[in-house]
């Protein structure tokens, strides 16, 4: 999934130093914790934790971005956003395992 949002961003420059922009601006703030681990923190980050090139992106939600980039042809159900939102939680300790979304209701509904 996580290729999937790097494929939304495809029609726009999407470095490694906007990657993390974009990403903010679809799945939202970054946690501290993150913040403070990460060996790039200081390349995408300002002193004050602040997100460096946040403003090269509009905000605009995951829905948003998936029908904008489909050109209104892609329309998730609920469900299957639901999952998404579950494989692309920034926090990798607050992402749901494989378990969990093996055994998620939009996979198994059909």
């Amino acid at each position: 999934m996580a290729c999937s949002l790097g494929s939304l961003c495809s029609t726009v420059r999407c470095d490694s130093l906007l990657l993390p922009a974009y990403q903010m601006q679809a799945l939202g703030e970054f946690p501290t914790s993150l913040r403070n681990r990460s060996r790039l923190s200081k390349a995408w980050f300002s002193n004050d934790g602040t997100l460096r090139h946040k403003d090269v992106f509009p905000k605009k939600s995951l829905e948003a971005l998936i029908e904008e980039q489909s050109g209104g042809a892609v329309i998730l159900s609920l469900d299957c956003m639901d999952f998404m939102r579950r494989t692309l939680t920034i926090e990798p300790n607050e992402r749901s395992s494989i378990e969990e979304l093996l055994s998620h209701w939009w996979l198994n509904s059909n």
